[in-house]
């Protein structure tokens, strides 16, 4: 879990994990790629488009 509370926005939410939590440093991302990032926030924004 990060634990980083956002304000409440709606009656929903989506979290996108894009990698593990690594317990000797629970800051370090390991290799994930920008481009894998945008194309998973483009894949959940088309979904919410198409379910509307």
């Amino acid at each position: 879990m990060l634990e980083k509370k956002l304000p409440q926005i709606g009656n929903h939410s989506i979290v996108g994990i894009v990698d593990k939590i690594d317990e000797n440093n629970r800051f370090s991302f390991n290799n994930v790629r920008l481009s894998f990032i945008i194309e998973l926030a483009e894949v959940i924004s088309l979904a919410l488009l198409l379910s509307t």
